[in-house]
This record gives structure tokens, sequence and C-alpha cells, in this order.
């Protein structure tokens, strides 16, 4: 047994995560299409019967409507693939940020669980050789061991948080699929802002951990640690590097989690489910307001030539009849 058991156990999270988005899929097309419809009757339903606007107004609603249901089917059915497009991106934003990372190795949490070995590996080999004089000398043994298990642990905590990123973004995604469609019904709004909130946040996430990653590991890997005129590693670069190893574990985990909740928070904060939509309309919205000005233009146009006409027949009555 290898790392390469936590790549098995990501690849194995995020297909089965992919093929529930792929099932949730096809009742995400049949809930939008009943919460449309709902939509529709709450919002124009009320004003029709009361009386309270026009054929005009109501058929403008229900253009604004399908402008809204169009866009939300086209986020449903290409959410995944768009999804997957900015996770590789900003983990390759992230990757360069911080050094030489590629994606791929950031994809592998098994590569960064065995650079954490081989960094250690000094302090293990040294332990072994001679651990019949260290057992002579607990407090060094104990110190040593210390500093060989804080390495190893800290970049396993470095790949356990590389991999629930990964797990967590497609959990994500795949609860977007069906969370989405509610959007569209302002009462129930607050189920895709949680869902675009969320999914913001772990791509802010992946962003930073990359980031973080990329900046440690070439760090690490050319990380030598200070020999002995006997070959062997001294005590005070173990237990540096064994202390170094940890606060990179443990800013790895703490920073991005911390921008992650504050990114998918601001999501909250700043747009509500009816505003994303109705922030996609804008558009329509203008061209709609154009249209009216223009035939405002053309109503008040129309009722000066009328006044002008009006006057002007005034005119001529008062003159008995001479142009």
């Amino acid at each position: 047994m290898s790392a390469q058991i936590l790549n098995d156990i990501v690849s194995a999270f995020v297909q089965a995560l992919q093929a529930g988005t792929t099932t949730l899929t096809s009742y995400a097309f049949p809930l939008l299409a009943i919460t449309a419809t709902v939509a529709f009757y709450f919002q124009v339903g009320p004003q029709l019967a009361n009386g309270g606007v026009g054929l005009g107004d109501a058929v403008a609603s229900l253009l604004l409507l399908v402008l809204k249901i169009g866009i939300l089917y086209w986020l449903i059915l290409y959410l995944p693939d768009v999804a997957d497009a900015a996770f590789r991106t900003f983990l390759q934003w992230g990757g360069a940020a911080g050094g030489t990372v590629t994606t791929a190795t950031l994809l592998s949490p098994a590569e960064i669980v065995d650079t954490g070995f081989r960094v250690a590996r000094p302090i293990r080999t040294f332990t072994d050789n001679v651990w019949s004089w260290l057992s002579q000398n607990p407090a060094m043994l104990i110190s040593y061991s210390l500093a060989y298990y804080a390495i190893v642990m800290a970049f396993m905590l470095v790949a356990l948080g590389m991999a629930l990123t990964i797990i967590e973004f497609n959990l994500a995604v795949m609860a977007g699929v069906i969370l989405i469609p509610w959007g569209i019904f302002p009462a129930l709004a607050f189920l895709a802002e949680f869902a675009l909130g969320w999914i913001t946040g772990g791509l802010v996430r992946a962003l930073l951990t990359a980031a973080m990653v990329g900046v440690g590991l070439p760090l690490f890997r050319g990380l030598k640690l200070t020999f002995s005129s006997g070959g062997d590693p001294t005590f005070y670069s173990g237990l540096v590097c064994g202390a170094v190893s940890l606060i990179f574990a443990v800013l790895a985990w703490v920073v991005p989690a911390k921008a992650g909740n504050v990114a998918g928070r601001g999501v909250g904060a700043a747009l509500a489910g009816s505003d994303v939509l109705a922030g996609a309309a804008t558009g329509a919205r203008f061209a709609m307001l154009g249209g009216q000005i223009a035939l405002g233009a053309i109503r008040g146009a129309s009722s000066l030539v009328q006044g002008a006409a009006s006057m002007r027949a005034q005119f001529r009555a008062g003159r008995g009849g001479t142009p």
C-alpha cells in the first residue's frame, strides 16, 4: 500500500458525485418548469386579476420570466462543465502564483504525502541506524521521532486539505444543480443563493490552497537538513524542519478555509438569488426601457403635431376661413 490510495479515494468520491450530478440534472429541469409556473402565477396573476397592469406590462413580465428560465436552463445544463473548467483554472492560477506546481500535481494529494516522506527520510534513516545509542538517550530519541512524525503528519494534513477541497467543490456543484432552479421563485431564492455562495467559496478555497501548496512543495523539495561531520542530521535542524512543516500545514488549512467562508458569505450578502437573475436580465430591461422611451417620444411628437393642427384650425376660423 502506498499514498496512491489517497488519490484512489478522492477519484472514487469525485466519480460518484459527478454521477450524482448527472442524475440530479434530470430532476432539475422539471423542477425549473414547476417553479417557473408558480412564480408566474404569483407575480403576474394577482396583478391581472386586480387590473393593476395592462396587457403590455403582462407580456413584458412574461418575456422577462422566459428570459430568466432560459438563463437558468443554460446554467443547469452546463454547470458541471463550467464548474470543472473554473476549478481547474483557479488551481492553475494558484499554482502559478505560488510557484511551478502543475494542476496535475495539485489534483494528486498523494504527491504531497510523498513529499513529506522524502523530507523526513533522513531523520528516519538516522534513528534506525543509531537505535542502540539513542535508546540510552530517550529524550533525544523522542525528539527525533517527534520531528519525523511532525513532518509526515503535516504533509498528510495538507494533502487531506487538498482532497477535501476537491471533494467539497464537486459536492457543491451536485447540490447547485438541484438548488439553482429555486432561484426563479423569490420566496425560495435563498436556496440558489446558498448554492452560488458555496461554489464561489470553493473556488476561492481552491485558489488559495493551490497557492499555499505551490509555495510549500518546491520549498520543501529543495530543503536540506544540516548534517554533522558524521553525515547525521543535527538535532536542531530536525526540530526546525518539524516545526516549519507544522506551520505550513496550519497555513494551508486555516487561510483558504477562512477566505472561502468569507467569499461564500460575501456572495450571500451582496446578491440574493432573485438579484442574480435580475442582474442577468438587465440587458432585457434596458431594451424594454429604451422601447418605452421611444414610444413616449413618438406619443409626445404626435401630441405636438395635433396641438399645432388645432391651433391652426382655430386661427383660420377666427379669420373667417382665410388660409
